[in-house]
């Protein structure tokens, strides 16, 4: 049953697999998708969002996560993150942020979420020593959870 003026819908798609990639650091890379179908064409969605990242040679100070509606390649959102050293070889980080928006209408859009840093190669899971997936019992993962709430 749909209730009043709340939460009609919440979809959650998670990932762990390593990024590693060879693209350079003002490019971004893809994090992860999620898609979704909207119950309504009035609702607003909103996005909580939780993302390992890093980059690889300890020279960055600034990590930045962008969120963008997939299907229209339109700016959603951002985070950042400094990016300084903890005293380990690589500057791993974890960052949660919510964002809120209203999709034109009630299609099947893929949201994606990218990273990327200000010097060197970003990196996610399965990259460092300490913020491998494989540690923690392969629980680290990627996140994105979608709450569809009713105008």
């Amino acid at each position: 049953t749909k209730a009043s003026n709340g939460i009609v819908q919440q979809v959650q798609a998670s990932g762990g697999g390593g990024i590693n990639p060879s693209a350079l650091h003002n490019e971004g890379t893809q994090i992860m998708a999620a898609t979704y179908d909207p119950i309504s064409a009035t609702s607003s969605l909103i996005f909580l969002i939780n993302v390992y990242g890093n980059e690889n040679t300890n020279l960055a100070d600034r990590i930045t996560y962008t969120f963008y509606d997939g299907t229209t390649n339109g700016f959603i959102g951002m985070a950042y993150q400094d990016a300084t050293n903890h005293g380990n070889g690589n500057q791993w980080n974890q960052t949660s942020f919510a964002l809120e928006y209203t999709p034109p209408n009630a299609n099947s859009r893929v949201y994606r979420l990218r990273g990327a840093c200000n010097h060197g190669t970003f990196e996610s899971l399965d990259t460092t020593t300490y913020i491998q997936r494989s540690r923690y019992g392969a629980n680290i993962k990627n996140s994105i959870t979608i709450f569809e709430v009713e105008a």
